[in-house]
């Protein structure tokens, strides 16, 4: 019996991200295989590509949130500056001189 499941669908399942192949991973012979395989560090296939992909988005991701708090922060300025009329960075700048 060939099992459909993918293996980037497997390695979701075993990083426990939720998954709608969930129960056919925990039943299936093929999985438990693959499953015992990647926990067992004994693959006998490359997950390179696979686990690349899950460490790059990891990094976008915390890039994305650092540029995303520069951007607040800088939001957050302009609009002292427009609602208060005053420039926080400027005195901060003038009280260091």
């Amino acid at each position: 019996m060939n099992c459909d499941v993918s293996t980037d669908q497997r390695i979701a399942f075993a990083a426990g991200e939720p998954s709608e192949v969930s129960e056919h991973i925990l039943t299936c012979d093929e999985c438990q295989g693959f499953m015992a395989e990647l926990w067992g560090d004994t693959l006998t296939r490359d997950l390179t590509p696979q686990v690349m992909r899950a460490v790059e988005l990891e990094q976008f991701i915390m890039d994305v949130a650092k540029l995303g708090g520069s951007v607040m922060a800088r939001f957050a300025q302009a609009l002292a500056v427009y609602l208060l009329g005053t420039n926080s960075y400027q005195s901060e700048t003038d009280n260091q001189q």
